[in-house]
Parts: structure tokens; C-alpha cells; sequence
């Protein structure tokens, strides 16, 4: 009697193990699901192309002396530069992506959304 109801518990116990190793084994495949789907929507900064004539240049004139924006700061262009950030930051780079495939600070990304994209 006493042996019957002690291969009953074993089997108990080997019957919930065996449950959760399934539980454990199906989790773990909707995770790398979710995961899967979570690394297809982001994307990777070296994909943002920066037009050389719209790219950030350092000014030509040394440090000390009266500063040159290098001759791509003018609105024109700066209008065109926040355009296109306009359009990478609508398809989900960040600012910071946005900003270091750029070679600029962040703030200067969040300084053009904040301006609703427009130059003044």
C-alpha cells in the first residue's frame, strides 16, 4: 500500500517536471519569435546615406579667428540637410543614429525636430 501511493507521488512529480520543461520550451520559442520580429525593425545607422555636398564640414578658418561654417551653412542647404533628416527620423533612426552617421552632435538633430524641421 504504502509503495503504491510512493510510485504514485514519483510519477506525480516526474509528470509536473515534464510539464514544465514543455512550458519552458515553448516560451522559449515564442521569445526568439518575438525577439526575431523586434531585430527586423531595427535598423542600422551605416544605412543612412549623407549626401557629400550636404555633409557637415569643419570650418576652413583656424580656431581663435572669426568662424567659417566651411560654405555649407547656408539656409539653402541647411533647409535640404534637415529635410533629409526629417525623412530618416519618419522611417525610425533616432537622433543619435541619425546624428553619428551624420557626424554631429544629437542636440542638433533634436534642435530641428523641435523647429518642426524648418530653418529659419
Amino acid at each position: 500500500m504504502l509503495e503504491a501511493r510512493l510510485v504514485a507521488a514519483v510519477q506525480s512529480i516526474q509528470q509536473l517536471r515534464h510539464e514544465i520543461t514543455l512550458g519552458r520550451i515553448e516560451r522559449t520559442r515564442k521569445n526568439r519569435g518575438i525577439a526575431e520580429r523586434v531585430v527586423a525593425g531595427i535598423r542600422d545607422e551605416r544605412e543612412i546615406v549623407v549626401p557629400p555636398r550636404l555633409a557637415i564640414t569643419k570650418p576652413k578658418i583656424k580656431k581663435g579667428a572669426r568662424r567659417s561654417g566651411g560654405g555649407n551653412r547656408t539656409p539653402d542647404v541647411v533647409a535640404k540637410r534637415w529635410g533629409l533628416w526629417r525623412i530618416q527620423y519618419q522611417q525610425g533612426y533616432t537622433t543619435h543614429q541619425i546624428a553619428r552617421a551624420w557626424g554631429c552632435n544629437r542636440s542638433t538633430i533634436e534642435y530641428a525636430r523641435d523647429n518642426g524641421w524648418r530653418s529659419k
